[in-house]
């Protein structure tokens, strides 16, 4: 789904659970209609801002196994108790960093990427058998902190960050487009 975000604050969220192939049409998918945008006034206007892509990723994952480690109330989705940290894996980082990399260059922002692909697929693609996954996805927010903050206090981004189901996650971060920075982060669990 393709589409600027005209609100400050959108939400986007895709959780896929499944037997690791690319999803159907009936699968068990589930995704707000639009992405987490920062405010204007908070927008990345410059690349000067972005450390180098893999420090900021490192950060956010750090920010998220630092979220983990209590028991959290994700807004409707309901209360989370405390999760073991999630472990980084290769093929998710690519599978994030290539989603990132196509909505900063193609000037998209959606969980559906530019030659049409879904979450599971990208993560398929990269050589992960999955079980579960999941995706949030962020735009224009400068520091790893900011994204992360802000995914927490949206309860389906917070939900995927506090589910016991994923094991293992993946961050990609790309600047340009209209944003200026696009932010993914793959959460999984390996069948």
């Amino acid at each position: 789904m393709r589409h600027a975000p005209t609100l400050g604050a959108a939400l986007s969220v895709a959780v896929i659970l499944g037997c690791g192939e690319p999803p159907s049409p009936d699968s068990d998918l589930s995704e707000a209609d639009e992405g987490l945008l920062a405010p204007e006034e908070e927008r990345a206007g410059g690349h000067e801002f972005l450390p180098q892509s893999s420090t900021a990723a490192q950060e956010v994952v750090r920010l998220v196994n630092q979220a983990r480690a209590a028991a959290r109330t994700c807004g409707s989705r309901g209360t989370f108790p405390a999760a073991p940290p999630l472990a980084v894996d290769v093929r998710l980082t690519r599978a994030a960093q290539l989603h990132s990399q196509d909505m900063a260059q193609r000037n998209f922002f959606g969980h559906t990427g530019s030659d049409g692909s879904r979450p599971g697929d990208r993560i398929t693609r990269q050589g992960y058998a999955w079980s579960a996954a999941g995706e949030n996805i962020a735009a224009g927010y400068r520091t790893p902190q900011a994204v992360v903050d802000a995914w927490l206090a949206s309860a389906g981004h917070c939900a995927n960050i506090m589910s016991r189901t994923f094991t293992q996650t993946g961050v990609g971060v790309a600047t340009g487009g209209r944003y200026g920075i696009y932010w993914t982060q793959v959460f999984a669990r390996p069948r």
